[in-house]
């Protein structure tokens, strides 16, 4: 009854249909991958056209000349930082993006040279602002990302060094530094990335993401949810012993590490590895235990080194933040000494903002870690003195032992008042003999009902999604409709949505469509063999390079274009050749023929427009009368707009694109415009960059036909300074560029 009072007041619910409703989800999700790939798509296409071609011809020292003479020389190369300033521009112009730490930037980039449109700092945390400054103004924009519960920049290794003293738990009074990170939060807007990808497993987040996070990442649950090998797992070695004062190590703890190591790339040959340690000492002693090891089973070695470039590492908690790998081996070295006494002094972990360290040190793995400790977190007597960072390892030694310690946080802290319709989907499975869990999540995103494997208790069979709280937590459609899905299936879920309305309305289909779903996903999947196909001979012959060693190739000068102009038109149909006499012609028609001539050839000088006229008109001596007609006539015509004139009295048609003209032999520069130069020398430095200005003048001469004398070197030079009061060139330094286009 209250089903159909509920249809009543809202009509568009008994009007629900599952399929046009999923079908339009399906159509959307397809639209919204493919507009992601057709933009990558257009910025590939927009870069590539960006590339500049080789141009042979350019001076030797504009950028261009100076790129294709490195191309050309075999020895003897400039150092990278003269060459980016000799052709920075040209450079960034073939790759504009610059991947570098800010010691790089200072290092190869010349502060005047190179400039970004954007500066991107990654792992900000550990920048300190003054190393950030070099980088900060090379750029117009900046994005800072990092994590300000991670690592901060810190000189704790770099003072140990200098002590005598054996144990680093002697090293007091040694603070964390202000990051570059922390100085922009305190000034700029920002933004907070939520979502996990990392972790395969919630119990590898699950601890910091209470401790650190109060909770708010929204982390993604595992079908795996019980199995030896993923997820957060404590191997306990109570009979091993902390050498207190004279080695700093625990040396057994380090020898049941470097076993583990071996075992797991004989187990896992495919997978990546990594050992992080809380002190530099048991760091090296677990190095050293390793390669003891490696000694008996070199053929472990070469899984050390996987294609992915995921090489097997042992790092200490100050040099591990960046790093990760599938499976991550922590050794705390620290613990229980030969009298049984157990120092809460655990080296920079005590120090201010230890439990940062810690939060690095516990999230690098992707699907598996495991902690090896000579004590349990109960073991560590935390009380109101006891550092945050010390509190936070008794917790996660604490969960690490026993995952049902900790407390999950909910998706919003209120009850489900949607419960009713997947409680109903539960029982109805429950009927059919099905195990289901309800809520199967730790953080932020939960599935609705999980579904138990039959033949492996430790694993969920499916996962069903029902659209009640968990669906419209998040009101954007991408996250709601496809991202989450998209994530959910990459952890290995096999999922199923089921629609209120449509569960309501008709529930015996629904039924059946469920476990149908459910049983197909019980039937062991047939592993698809996949045909290689035979690779061509060319693609065998890159296979296999030649051990012959190649010297390289010349630029070829006749491969690439050099920098061409258009050639001059002249105007061929004119109205005074009806004329047998210019005498003859009247006032009018001659107004016709001027603006014919200057319609094809402007802009033209008045001497220019003298010679065309005659030429035309066969006109026997070009008169200072006829001259004053011909200005008089040009002065109207301007006048009433249908002529335009410059300060040098260059004519033109209004809206007509002044393109830059090769002129013929034996031609005044002085009736070449200012415009039209500087045109051409935009031209040249669209091809070569940025080029000291009297190379651009003796270039722009020659391709514009002139030989480059005195008067023409000066006629050049003053349409070049022209464009540089315009802003279509500009000036750097000793060299000219082409304004950068918005």
């Amino acid at each position: 009854a209250l089903l159909k009072e509920a249809y009543l007041v809202r009509p568009l619910l008994a009007r629900f249909a599952q399929v046009p409703h999923e079908q339009k989800i399906a159509v959307f999700a397809e639209y919204d991958r493919a507009a992601i790939s057709a933009n990558a798509a257009r910025i590939i296409q927009k870069l590539d056209k960006s590339v500049p071609e080789i141009y042979t011809g350019a001076s030797r020292d504009s950028e261009m000349g100076v790129l294709t003479g490195e191309f050309n020389r075999k020895r003897g190369h400039m150092s990278i930082r003269t060459l980016m300033k000799k052709a920075g521009g040209l450079i960034q112009q073939i790759k504009p993006c610059f991947m570098m730490s800010p010691l790089s930037v200072a290092q190869y980039l010349d502060p005047h040279a190179v400039k970004f449109d954007i500066i991107i700092f990654d792992e900000a945390s550990q920048v300190r602002p003054e190393d950030a400054l070099g980088a900060l103004m090379r750029g117009r924009q900046l994005v800072v990302m990092g994590d300000s519960r991670q690592l901060p920049p810190t000189t704790f290794f770099d003072q140990i060094a200098d002590q005598n003293e054996d144990d680093e738990e002697s090293v007091a009074g040694i603070g964390d530094m202000e990051s570059l990170l922390h100085v922009c939060k305190q000034s700029y807007p920002t933004r907070r990335l939520r979502w996990h990808y990392r972790s395969r497993h919630e119990s590898l987040i699950a601890v910091s993401n209470e401790e650190f996070y109060d909770g708010s990442l929204l982390v993604f649950p595992s079908p795996r949810h019980d199995t030896p090998d993923l997820g957060l797992t404590f191997v306990h070695l109570p009979d091993t012993i902390y050498e207190r004062g004279r080695s700093g190590v625990n040396r057994n703890e380090a020898q049941e590490v470097a076993q583990a190591v071996i075992a797991y790339y004989q187990k896992y040959p495919d997978k990546t590895l990594g050992v992080a340690t809380f002190s530099t000492r048991q760091q090296e002693i677990i190095r050293h235990e390793v390669d003891i090891l490696l000694r008996d089973h070199p053929e472990v070695e070469m899984l050390m080194r996987p294609a992915n470039g995921e090489h097997f590492f042992v790092k200490n908690l100050e040099t591990v933040q960046g790093d990760e790998r599938d499976t991550m081996l922590i050794s705390i070295g620290y613990g229980f000494d030969e009298n049984h006494r157990l120092s809460r002094n655990f080296g920079p972990l005590n120090q201010a903002g230890g439990e940062r360290r810690l939060n690095v040190l516990i999230t690098r793995a992707r699907e598996r870690c495991v902690v090896f400790s000579n004590f349990r977190g109960t073991d560590l007597l935390i009380d109101a003195d006891s550092s945050s960072g010390i509190a936070a390892l008794s917790r996660f030694l604490t969960y690490a032992e026993d995952r049902s310690s900790l407390r999950c946080s909910s998706l919003s802290g209120g009850a489900d008042e949607s419960a009713y319709f997947p409680d109903s989907v539960a029982i109805m499975l429950e009927d059919n003999g099905y195990q289901v869990s309800r809520n199967v999540g730790c953080a932020g995103f939960r599935i609705d009902i999980a579904v138990m494997d039959p033949k492996d208790p430790g694993v969920y069979l499916a996962g069903i999604l029902c659209d009640g709280q968990n669906y419209w937590s998040s009101e954007v459609t991408r996250d709601r409709d496809r991202l989450r899905t998209q994530v959910l299936e990459g952890l290995g879920w096999h999922l199923i949505r089921i629609w209120s309305a449509e569960w309501f309305q008709h529930p015996v289909s629904c039924t059946k469509i469920l476990l149908d779903f459910l049983a197909e996903a019980q039937r062991p999947q047939e592993p698809a063999v996949m045909q290689k196909d035979p690779a061509p001979e060319s693609q065998n012959a890159a296979a296999s390079p030649s051990l012959k060693k190649e010297e390289p190739a010349l630029v070829q000068p006749q491969a690439y274009p050099k920098v061409s102009l258009e050639p001059y038109v002249f105007c061929t149909e004119c109205d005074l050749a009806k004329y047998h006499q210019f005498k003859s012609v009247p006032d009018p028609v001659l107004t016709t023929a001027i603006m014919q001539i200057v319609s094809v050839e402007g802009p033209v000088s008045e001497n220019v427009l003298y010679a065309r006229i005659k030429e035309l008109g066969r006109v026997p001596k070009m008169t200072p009368a006829i001259k004053k007609k011909i200005s008089s006539l040009l002065t109207e015509e301007v006048h009433a707009d249908r002529l335009t004139a410059d300060e040098e009295g260059f004519y033109s048609v209004p809206l007509k694109e002044i393109a830059a003209r090769e002129r013929p032999a034996k031609w005044s520069c002085d009736d070449v415009s200012l415009f039209e130069i500087g045109h051409a020398a935009e031209i040249i430095l669209g091809k070569q960059f940025a080029t000291p200005k009297q190379d651009l003048i003796r270039q722009t001469a020659l391709v514009l036909g002139f030989k480059l004398t005195v008067q023409v070197k000066a006629r050049v030079e003053s349409g070049i300074d022209a464009a540089i009061s315009s802003g279509t060139i500009v000036s750097a330094g000793d060299k000219l560029l082409p304004a950068a286009e918005e």
